[in-house]
């Protein structure tokens, strides 16, 4: 599948909302072409978090990379602001 038709597809169900997975062959460009759609992102409005796989992973490994920067940046949020808010309008992608 070509890299724009793929791009395209990505910012379409990205923005309904909607969760993708892209399958494929080695070397065909899906890393990449996610890496790049982020980095195109608002960093004001998104916050990415890259993780990777291995048949090795739990759900506790995910978890935790999930959490554990999550927790990271509500610390550093709650003690700039000396309160407990809520960063409104941002989402994990």
């Amino acid at each position: 599948m070509p890299v724009c038709r793929t791009t395209w597809l990505l910012h379409t169900i990205v923005s309904n909302g909607k969760p993708i997975l892209l399958v494929g062959e080695s070397g065909t460009a899906k890393s990449v072409t996610i890496n790049n759609y982020l980095a195109s992102l608002d960093g004001a409005v998104n916050l990415v978090l890259n993780m990777n796989f291995s048949s090795r992973t739990s759900s506790m490994d995910v978890q935790v990379q999930i959490g554990w920067p999550l927790l990271q940046l509500w610390c550093a949020f709650s003690l700039s602001l000396h309160c407990f808010c809520e960063s409104v309008g941002n989402q994990v992608l």
